[in-house]
Parts: C-alpha cells; sequence; structure tokens
C-alpha cells in the first residue's frame, strides 16, 4: 500500500540523520546519582534504599491495518482491523527497594487505546492493566527465595509466540540485573478481552561460592472474559544448577517440567513436556565502557499430548539450541541479540505445540545528550508438532526516537511494524484473523516523576 511504503521510506530517513548524531546517555538527561529527589520525599540516599516513581505517556497517530489477499482469493477487512487515527493515554508507578538476593519490586501500568477515531469508521476503546509484585530474600548465609505474583487484564495478542526467549535469560535479580534485549511491543488483534494470574516461587542454596542449586515452581492461568478462546492451566517445576567456572565463564544445566492443558468448552487438550538443556556464558572486559556477553546452548525436548476431537495422542522428542549476544559498544550504545529453538504453544489461540525458531534483537543509545534511540525486532516461525502440518509466521519492528525536554520529560516519535500468518493451525477461534499486518506511527510526550528517594 502507498501509506506503507511512505512510512518505510520515512524510517529509513529517520535512521540515515540519526546515525550521524554523537552519542550520550540513553535515558532522560542524566544528572549525578542521588542529585535527584522525590517530591514526596529523599529518604536516606543509602543504596537500596525505598523509591518510588511514576510514568505518563500520552501519544496520537495513523496506523495503516490490511487483512492480505490469501490464495489470491479477496479477504473482508474485519470491523475491528480498519486504517485510521489513534490516541492512547497510560501510567505507571513502580516501587523499589534493596539489592541482589534482598529486594521488593511492585509496579501497576495501564493504558486506554482509542483507535480509528474518525466519523467515517468504527471507532474501538481498548483497555489494558498489568501489575506484578517480587521480593526476595536471604535464608542464611548460603540460601535464599524468592516469590512473584501477577495479574493482566488485556485484548487479544499472540500470546507465548516469543515466550522461549525468557529461558535465555540470566535470572539475575530483577532490581539489579542486566536487562536482556525487550520483547517488541505487542500488538491487539480484537476488543476481545483476556485476563491471567501468575505466582512463583523459588528456592536456592548456594553449595561454594561459585555453585548454586535452584528449584522454582510457576502457575499461570490464561481466560477469555470475552469471545472464544482456550483456557491455559499451566504449571510449571524448574531445576537449575549454576556453576561459575572462572570469573568470565559461566557454567549451568536446566531441567523443565510443563504441565499445560488447553480447554475450550467440552474440548481438551492435555500438553505436558519435559527439557534438559545445558548452557556456557561467557563475559569479556574488552575496555573501559564496553564489553561483550556471549552465551550458547543446547538439550532436548519431550513432548506429550492427548487426543483432541479425531486426532490421536502422539509423543515427540526434539533438540532444542539457544543463543544471545550482548554488546556493550560503548557507555550509552548497547546491541542485543538472542535466538532460541524450542517447543512452544499460542496460549489461549490454538492447543497445538509448536517447534519454533525465535529471533530478537535490539539496538539502543543516546545520539547527543538528549536524543535517545531504540531498535527491536523479532520474528517467531511454528510449525506444529502434529501432522496437520499447521504453521504461524511472526515478524515485528519497534523504532523509537526520544527527545529528552530535561530530567522529567519527553517527546517521542514511534514507528511499529507487525505482520503475521496462520497456515492449517486447528481450532483457531474465528476472531483472529488468518493473514495481518499493520504499520503505525505515533507522536506523543512521556513524563517521568521522581515520587520518593534519591536517584
Amino acid at each position: 500500500m502507498a501509506f506503507s511504503r511512505t512510512l518505510h521510506r520515512g524510517l529509513s530517513a529517520l535512521l540515515v540523520v540519526a546515525g550521524l548524531v554523537s552519542p550520550a546517555a540513553a535515558q532522560f538527561t542524566q544528572s549525578p546519582p542521588g542529585a535527584v529527589k522525590g517530591v514526596l520525599g529523599q529518604g536516606s540516599g543509602a543504596a537500596g534504599a525505598p523509591a518510588v516513581t511514576m510514568t505518563i505517556d500520552a501519544d496520537a497517530g495513523y496506523q495503516d491495518n490490511s487483512v492480505p489477499e490469501a490464495d489470491g482469493q479477496a479477504v473482508d477487512q474485519p470491523d475491528y482491523i480498519q486504517s485510521g487515527y489513534v490516541g492512547s493515554v497510560g501510567g505507571g508507578i513502580r516501587f523499589q527497594a534493596g539489592r541482589l538476593n534482598r529486594y521488593v519490586l511492585g509496579t501497576a501500568n495501564g493504558s486506554a487505546n482509542q483507535e480509528q477515531v474518525s466519523s467515517e469508521l468504527r471507532s474501538l476503546r481498548l483497555y489494558r492493566g498489568i501489575g506484578s509484585f517480587q521480593a526476595g530474600t536471604n535464608l542464611g548465609r548460603r540460601s535464599g527465595v524468592t516469590m512473584g505474583v501477577g495479574v493482566s487484564y488485556e485484548p487479544t495478542y499472540l500470546f507465548g509466540a516469543f515466550s522461549p526467549l525468557d529461558r535465555n535469560g540470566s535470572g539475575a535479580s530483577p532490581v539489579e540485573g542486566t536487562p536482556q534485549p525487550a520483547e517488541p511491543a505487542n500488538v491487539s488483534l480484537t476488543q476481545q478481552r483476556w485476563i491471567s494470574t501468575t505466582a512463583n516461587l523459588g528456592v536456592f542454596h548456594n553449595w561454594t561460592s561459585r555453585q548454586r542449586l535452584g528449584v522454582r515452581y510457576e502457575s499461570f492461568r490464561l481466560r477469555p472474559i470475552t469471545g472464544t478462546g482456550f483456557e491455559s492451566n499451566r504449571n510449571s517445576g524448574a531445576l537449575n544448577y549454576l556453576w561459575n567456572r572462572t570469573q568470565a565463564m559461566r557454567l549451568d544445566f536446566n531441567y523443565q517440567y510443563d504441565d499445560n492443558p488447553q480447554v475450550f468448552e467440552d474440548i481438551e487438550r492435555p500438553l505436558n513436556t519435559q527439557s534438559a538443556e545445558g548452557r556456557v556464558r561467557y563475559e569479556h572486559r574488552i575496555a573501559p565502557g564496553r564489553s561483550i556477553a556471549v552465551m550458547g546452548g543446547a538439550g532436548l525436548v519431550r513432548v506429550r499430548t492427548g487426543a483432541l476431537v479425531n486426532e490421536p495422542a502422539f509423543g515427540v522428542t526434539s533438540p532444542t539450541v539457544s543463543a544471545s549476544l550482548d554488546y556493550d559498544l560503548s557507555r550509552v550504545w548497547k546491541v542485543g541479540v538472542s535466538a532460541r529453538r524450542d517447543v512452544t504453544v499460542l496460549n489461549g489461540l490454538s492447543p497445538e505445540p509448536f517447534k519454533s525458531g525465535v529471533a530478537m534483537a535490539s539496538l539502543d543509545g543516546t545520539l547527543g545528550r538528549r536524543l535517545f534511540l531504540g531498535l527491536n525486532g523479532g520474528v517467531s516461525r511454528g510449525r506444529a508438532l502434529h501432522a496437520t502440518f499447521g504453521q504461524y509466521n511472526l515478524t515485528t519492528f519497534n523504532a523509537q526516537l526520544r527527545y529528552n525536554l530535561g530530567s522529567y520529560a519527553g517527546l517521542q516519535v514511534r514507528y511499529t511494524y507487525n505482520d503475521h500468518e496462520f497456515r492449517n493451525v486447528s481450532l483457531l477461534p474465528d476472531s483472529i484473523p488468518v493473514r495481518y499486518n499493520r504499520n503505525a506511527v505515533r507522536v506523543g510526550l512521556t513524563f517521568w516523576f521522581p515520587l520518593f528517594g534519591s536517584f
């Protein structure tokens, strides 16, 4: 489409211009640590002291949505997928205290999107809300415990398309851990609402100063509160052994068991998986402000499903492969790449287990003292393990350019691209488009408020 081509040309020009500007810090305009005080109090100012911040975002723009032709046949554009003007407002609060193994972290985020704001188009209003709480503490000198709970209320996404990459993470403290490449922003596909809840509990013991054994349990529930879809009820247990062989090299072994039945009215497909994987991580400091960390791993996953409709139960064993690269190009520029071959399920949308290949990449840094550039994108490809030969393909890309107006506000321009396709996927809800493409540009303001603590 003409609009789509215009967006791609505009984005290319934007990135060429951005690449000519010199780098600086990658957040709002930086101040010396402790120089910014919370409006409700500064606290003790000590490392790990409680801190509360709030963010508010508002933007508006235009999105080009389309349902491409399939097999040479024109497809009607559903009412809920129309091109038009969009606007949104959102906010979030974050509370954190502590460091490393002793911490408390709470977040709450919500937003409202008004889509297709035009007298000629059907107007939709989409709400979402997410809340989470995490905590960890030591149990004696060598052991510790972590826990977390969360709840979300959201429209329909391709749930699970990028979730295999979660297993590539370092498992560091969420307060002081090294950020991983961000998952590309989700795109709501319908007005249908889903509610999900999650809870996890983990215990670890440091056998020596370099060896740690951890056990973790997680429960996840996803169900539609409007429309149709499969309920997901996943319970998983994991065992992790970590050995810091040297200061630069780390070895870890992971075993995980998942039981994730998908239920729709009187239809239920039991599904359980067992996987074992070994990984090697290597970190090297090249120079002050420059470092590189690489990870590689391999293993096996065993998948077993129950009978569904007229299809028999089956079991299959498949290899898993994982890899990641995090490269600090300078003090203010970072590159991240993460990829994985595994088995995944599109929770809520299909009971089929897919042999998937997933990859994401990100680049972020500052251009001058006030200009920030962030890029991330990913692809997810899946082929059904069953004989239906079902497939899904998902490609997504996000670009953000933000000009910091000071320590508390920024003006930003965002471009997003999403494209997905399903082929022969069994029992896909009728409300989900089999083919879907979206280009969107938004301009908005973002505000950061230090409520309590020293920053």
